[in-house]
């Protein structure tokens, strides 16, 4: 017969395994496990009795708090303390040798306690977020779904417009093709990149969730303590990554646009097919021209077009050396050209040096017309020169630089100056698709 000292004291059945503190009492395997289970006994110290003769073990591991567990820089010494500073849970020792200066960022986990109400109010967070994540997924499907709307709209358009003309445009109609595509193509990888940053975001929030309910079913209240500042800092960081994804969120929709002389003009020199007309998603500044070109073609529009295809090329020409002008939108809805030349020889044999300029137009329907006039002047090479110290400068017009968006006093100045080198308004086309890079040999 076993001895009282043998058995549980509490079921007076199983071999003692553990031990409670509070209880001064033995406990077996099952009461060893459920004995901080029950409401009356959460807050009572237990611990497992040397019994490995008897090779008994929990079915279940108790886990100690975070200020239980042994500092792994001093195995003797429980980390108990938080240092806010350095995001660390650390023993004394640890406080005298590297933390001292850290005092008003130190926390006793002993003394620590993390209410319900936080526990609540970031779970509500993760809540928000999630509902943010789910609403933000849709948009992007949405404009995934544009997107392709925008491409077969424009492949049909340029194919029934293909019908109309003869064998002479099939090169013209597969390069169409093919700028639709990498149109679609740059709008497709934004998309797939939101989409993955979604799914990488929902990921992390449902891991850090169960986390929080395991901590919190467990009791753990210092380690929650300490995973909440971390959670705190990660959820900022999300909703960070969240306003950035919505602002991107966002394609450039474009549907192919016939040329209104065509037919007209067909056996006389054609440099396209068509172009690809965008409308810039989320701005109304430049609408009104966009608007015009989407609504169909202006009157005696054959007369126009046939005219400057006619007209003969005998414009002057500088002595610009050979170069690159890129034009981009950037935010907040600014056209920016880039000017881009390498070191070079001149005709005399004297170099000149490299240079890359930069200059920012409003988006507005008078930034986007002196952009074409520049891109004009650029190609006839009037835009630069070289001068007696072999610098690469402006060749008497003078677009204000640097990091400031030209003002409507610089576009009148720099319209004046252009047209001083014999390019006006009449003579650029306000449809010309001013996005890409031009080249000058």
């Amino acid at each position: 017969m076993a001895l009282a000292s043998d058995v549980c004291g509490f079921c007076f059945k199983e071999p003692v395994f553990g031990f409670c503190e509070n209880c001064n009492i033995s406990l077996g395997v099952s009461c060893f496990s459920n004995h901080t289970k029950i409401h009356l006994f959460t807050s009572h110290i237990v611990f497992p009795l040397d019994n490995s003769d008897n090779e008994t073990c929990l079915s279940v591991p108790i886990e100690k708090d975070i200020h239980e567990q042994k500092c792994q820089k001093h195995e003797t010494d429980p980390q108990s303390i938080y240092c806010g500073r350095h995001d660390a849970t650390i023993c004394g020792q640890c406080l005298l040798a590297d933390h001292m200066t850290c005092k008003d960022e130190i926390v006793d986990l002993h003394i620590t306690k993390f209410d319900e109400q936080k526990a609540n109010a970031l779970l509500v967070s993760l809540n928000e977020i999630e509902s943010e994540i789910k609403d933000l997924q849709f948009r992007v499907d949405r404009n995934v779904k544009l997107n392709d709307e925008c491409r077969a709209s424009s492949i049909d358009a340029i194919k029934d417009f293909r019908t109309k003309i003869d064998l002479r445009l099939n090169q013209l109609q597969f390069e169409a093709e093919q700028s639709t595509e990498r149109k679609h193509k740059e709008n497709m990888n934004s998309l797939v990149e939101l989409s993955k940053i979604c799914k990488e975001i929902s990921l992390r929030i449902k891991m850090r969730g169960k986390k929080f309910e395991e901590l919190s079913k467990k009791k753990q209240e210092r380690h929650l303590f300490v995973y909440s500042k971390k959670l705190a800092i990660e959820i900022d960081e999300i909703r960070t990554a969240i306003k950035q994804s919505n602002f991107k969120n966002h394609i450039t929709k474009f549907t192919f646009k016939e040329h209104p002389t065509l037919e007209n003009i067909l056996q006389k020199t054609l440099l396209e097919i068509g172009t690809l007309q965008e409308d810039f998603d989320g701005s109304e500044e430049i609408v009104d021209d966009t608007h015009a070109s989407f609504k169909g073609t202006p009157e005696h529009a054959d007369e126009s077009c046939a005219r400057k295809i006619t007209q003969p090329k005998n414009f002057a020409s500088g002595n610009q050396p050979p170069g690159k002008m890129a034009v981009d939108l950037i935010l907040p809805r600014v056209f920016r050209i880039t000017y881009e030349f390498v070191n070079g020889q001149q005709s005399d044999g004297k170099m000149y040096k490299a240079l890359t300029e930069y200059v920012r137009l409003p988006y507005s329907v008078t930034g986007k017309n002196i952009c074409i006039m520049l891109k004009l002047a650029f190609q006839r090479k009037l835009l630069f020169t070289i001068n007696s110290d072999g610098a690469i400068v402006y060749n008497g017009i003078d677009p204000r630089s640097s990091d400031y968006v030209m003002t409507e006093f610089d576009c009148t100045r720099v319209t004046t100056q252009l047209k001083d080198k014999g390019i006006t308004m009449a003579e650029i086309d306000t449809n010309d698709n001013i996005m890409g890079t031009v080249t000058v040999d």
